[in-house]
């Protein structure tokens, strides 16, 4: 899958086997899951990307991202992941959950994947347009915010019998050996209040079907049961499958190991349908077309990115994001963080400077700020950025010159470095001192270098 998608996607796997037989909304599969995609679009966001994810989901994976998507407590929100992509996910429940588990486990040991087990098995009980899950269980898997927009494929099962090699006819069985194409479509009636209270997604239904042979089932199941059983229930079974397509609240005695077989035979069953050529080019065209409604993010660096850059903290204000180059929030009483270039002109011949910090040949820039925690302003501060807009590092002058106030006259960038012409001095203008330096950013940190006075006192002594 990932030799066929564009350059701009980059592939990751979040693992939650080892609790896999635990409800979705575990604290170890849920919780885990927005912590871990949050750090992924984090990661992509520090390289130039617009930390977009698109979550693909096999099973009751799908449930566990929509878990993580609960509005609240530090979930995921749309602004980290804008599409959905499930396979084979139990939208409504399988009649595999609940009292046939123990049987099936019992059968299968561990073959079947991470569907079934402990929480999992009862949670997993057919439900549908509201009605509750089981007490234990919790709420219901939560609607995915509006603008996240969802593709839901399932794959159905067709089994063929022939005699003597002749087709004798096909049944359809509207599964996947676990999970009913209803409940893998079943989205829009499953969540809290049902349907009346689904909000408007973009929804894409589809089905990975494939052909599976009777004898092949029988020859399975004979293993599980018995061959005098199996083929003993084989006609009952070919008579049956189509009708007892895993769309009511059990799965009778007598079917459970042939759609157990199913489930672990076909290519589109539910243990391989994630290795099937066609359910994987379904969820390519799904990410294509994820891809087309996102416009990359240039990696140039502009005057009108910077304005809505991330800034760090500074003058004791927690770290934010500008907006129209001010961080929001602040009462004025509290002060304010600013671009300098909002203020007066004059004041620094270069507010906003571009050049190339990193040795990368891509141009950085230096941008001087201006804040204060109340009162009038604190010494100017510099935070150096690199594409995206990234933070690259930061400098209070505050912390450089020991005055009251710090303001910046003069910045460039030349051979490599940020040079600086700051004056410093207390209130009133007293105690005047003019001063140069260098700003050099190491890959890791800025720091300041070749720090010289140019004028004034020496000292802060009857200022």
């Amino acid at each position: 899958m990932k030799a066929a998608l564009p350059e701009r996607i980059t592939t990751f796997q979040f693992d939650y086997s080892v609790w896999s037989s635990h409800w979705a909304s575990s604290s170890h599969i849920a919780a885990c899951l927005a912590t871990y995609v949050r750090s992924v679009s984090d990661a992509h966001g520090r390289v130039d990307g617009d930390g977009k994810v698109v979550l693909v989901a096999h099973s009751m994976g799908g449930l566990a991202a929509r878990y993580a998507l609960t509005p609240g407590n530090g979930a995921l929100t749309s602004a980290t992941v804008s599409d959905l992509i499930t396979i084979d996910t139990p939208h409504l429940g399988s009649p595999w959950g609940g009292t046939v588990y123990a049987e099936v486990k019992a059968a299968f040991h561990e073959n079947l994947p991470g569907l079934l087990g402990e929480d999992a098995a009862n949670c997993l009980q057919p439900h549908d347009n509201g009605s509750a899950l089981p007490a234990q269980c919790g709420g219901l898997p939560p609607w995915l915010p509006a603008d996240v927009s969802l593709a839901e494929i399932a794959g159905n099962v067709t089994v063929d019998r022939s005699l003597f090699g002749i087709p004798l006819y096909s049944n359809t069985l509207g599964h996947d050996g676990v999970v009913s194409v209803r409940s893998s479509h079943g989205y829009a009636t499953s969540g809290p209040g049902g349907q009346a209270n689904a909000p408007r997604h973009n929804i894409r239904t589809s089905e990975d079907g494939c052909h599976l042979k009777l004898e092949a089932l029988i020859a399975m199941a004979g293993d599980l049961l018995g061959a005098e059983i199996a083929h003993t229930l084989a006609p009952v079974v070919a008579l049956r499958t189509a009708a007892n397509a895993l769309t009511g609240h059990f799965v009778d005695p007598e079917m459970q190991m042939y759609f157990g077989a199913v489930a672990l035979l076909a290519q589109c069953g539910h243990a391989d349908i994630v290795k099937d050529q066609s359910a994987i080019n379904q969820v390519i065209e799904s990410i294509k077309a994820s891809l087309a409604k996102h416009t990359p993010r240039s990696t140039k660096l502009t005057s009108e990115a910077i304005y809505r850059a991330p800034v760090p903290s500074m003058c004791r204000h927690p770290a934010g994001t500008l907006v129209d180059g001010r961080l929001p929030g602040i009462p004025a009483i509290d002060g304010f963080v600013e671009l300098l270039a909002l203020g007066s002109p004059a004041e620094a011949d270069n507010p906003i400077v571009f050049g190339d910090l990193s040795g990368d040949g891509k141009a950085d820039a230096a941008v001087l700020y201006m804040c204060s925690r109340g009162g009038v302003g604190w010494p100017h501060n510099i935070v150096l950025y690199g594409p995206g807009p990234v933070v690259l590092g930061s400098v209070d002058l505050g912390e450089i010159t020991p005055n009251e106030h710090a303001n910046v006259r003069h910045m460039q960038i030349e051979g490599g470095d940020v040079a600086l012409r700051w004056n410093s001095y207390e209130g009133a203008s007293s105690c005047m001192r003019e001063w140069s330096a260098r700003l050099h950013w190491d890959g890791t940190r800025a720091t300041i270098t070749n720090l010289k006075q140019l004028s004034g006192k020496q000292s802060n002594y009857g200022c």
